[in-house]
């Protein structure tokens, strides 16, 4: 039941948090030059667009702005686009599709194409359908797409990357040269790297746009102390020919851990990938508890108690952003327990102990919800599934760690 409330607890708040997210400042000029300024509803799609939902202010209803009245729009700090008329190759690139001809076949579009970076030389991206172009303009000259094709010669893949040659015709200035070209890739973060140092050398005065960026890129190592809420349980059916299942109680207990988070660059900064090993206890020392087996004559026995272990989450994590300093965050996780020095025993009175096991290591499934401020705090609540603590060959013998909740603090170190 505790872990049906919580799953209805994630699902309500992130579908709040969906509703307080999407619009954010920004423009559109249209056909006749008259530039607007608006919210803009931010998709995050990868593919660009070839429409926009926005708002003249948050309180407003929502309008919709298609490519054929608007000629340029912006979310400020984000993201710009421009219509262009443009002729673009758009061939698969998946393996099993590729074809034989080198040549791109060129197709005239219009399209929002995202600008890059600026100034004497432009370069701007689309995607569509997994597919990305680069394509480049040179003081306002006209578009053209820089050629990247992979084709099938033979029974091997080729690929034609005339766009280093592109480069070296058009982009050419003495900081630059024919080995560094012939260095490139085709991808985004290599591209702008060229195309910035070909604009600072044509230009001295040349100056970088500067554009906000949303928080947490990268690594991050954080600090998570916190509380769990465990129980545990024994069922020994085999000791005590019962179904009668031994509670060693609730406890609140301190945790300590250390979350190590990668956030990966792309879709706003918003998935990240995180290890949290963590230190977890559990003790009890001579308990005493109620035991009524049905095929001997005693009434009572001593449990005790000592688990100890460092549980490993390795899982996913996606944020969404109320604002540029707030977040809320839902997390999945495996989590990897390994137990030391751990022990379970019992007594059942005037016998010598009858249980006395080993703990083992085992998995869980974890899941979480969090607020996080300026990226540097946060609070969460996160619900582990439960997990059977012993791995002894006898299937009658099971002892169950509750998946209770956890509160965690964090503090981001850097």
């Amino acid at each position: 039941m505790t872990g049906r409330i919580f799953i209805v607890l994630v699902l309500g708040v992130v579908l709040n948090s969906f509703s307080q997210i999407k619009f954010e400042k920004g423009y559109f000029i249209d056909n006749a030059g008259i530039k607007t300024e608006c919210f803009i509803k931010n998709k995050d799609s990868q593919d660009n667009p070839k429409e926009f939902e926005y708002k003249t202010t948050l309180d407003s209803d929502s309008e919709i702005k298609t490519i054929q009245t608007v000629k340029e729009f912006a979310v400020l700090g984000e993201s710009l686009y421009k219509r262009f008329e443009v002729s673009i190759d758009l061939s698969k690139d998946n393996i099993n599709k590729l074809r034989t001809d080198k040549e791109p076949k060129y197709e005239k579009r219009t399209l929002f194409l995202k600008v890059l970076t600026q100034g004497d030389a432009v370069l701007y991206e689309y995607t569509e359908n997994n597919i990305t172009r680069f394509l480049y303009s040179i003081q306002d000259s006209a578009i053209k797409q820089l050629v990247y094709k992979r084709y099938l010669q033979g029974s091997k893949i080729a690929t034609n990357n005339h766009f280093r040659q592109q480069l070296w015709s058009d982009l050419r200035c003495e900081a630059i040269s024919m080995n560094q070209v012939e260095k490139i890739d085709y991808y985004k973060k290599e591209l702008k790297r060229y195309f910035i140092k070909y604009n600072s050398c044509k230009n001295p005065d040349f100056k970088l746009e500067k554009r906000e960026k949303t928080p947490g890129v990268g690594f991050k190592l954080s600090i998570r102390p916190g509380i769990n809420f465990s129980q545990v349980t024994l069922d020994d059916n085999v000791t005590a020919n019962t179904t009668e299942v031994i509670d060693y109680g609730s406890k609140t207990l301190a945790r300590v851990g250390l979350k190590l988070e990668y956030v990966f660059p792309f879709n706003r900064n918003k998935w990240a990938l995180f290890v949290e090993p963590t230190y977890r206890y559990y003790v009890v020392k001579d308990k005493e508890v109620s035991y009524i087996p049905t095929s001997v004559v005693f009434d009572k026995a001593i449990v005790s108690i000592d688990y100890k272990s460092i549980e490993l989450p390795i899982g996913i994590q996606h944020s969404f952003f109320l604002n540029d300093r707030s977040k809320i965050f839902i997390n999945g996780a495996l989590v990897v327990d390994f137990a030391f020095n751990s022990k379970i025993n019992l007594d059942i009175e005037n016998l010598v102990s009858v249980l006395d096991l080993d703990i083992t290591s085992g998995t869980s499934l974890a899941f979480g919800i969090g607020y996080s401020f300026k990226d540097k705090y946060s609070i969460e609540l996160r619900h582990l599934t439960n997990r059977n603590l012993l791995d002894n060959g006898i299937p009658a013998v099971k002892a169950e760690y509750k998946g209770t909740p956890s509160i965690i603090f964090g503090y981001t170190i850097f």
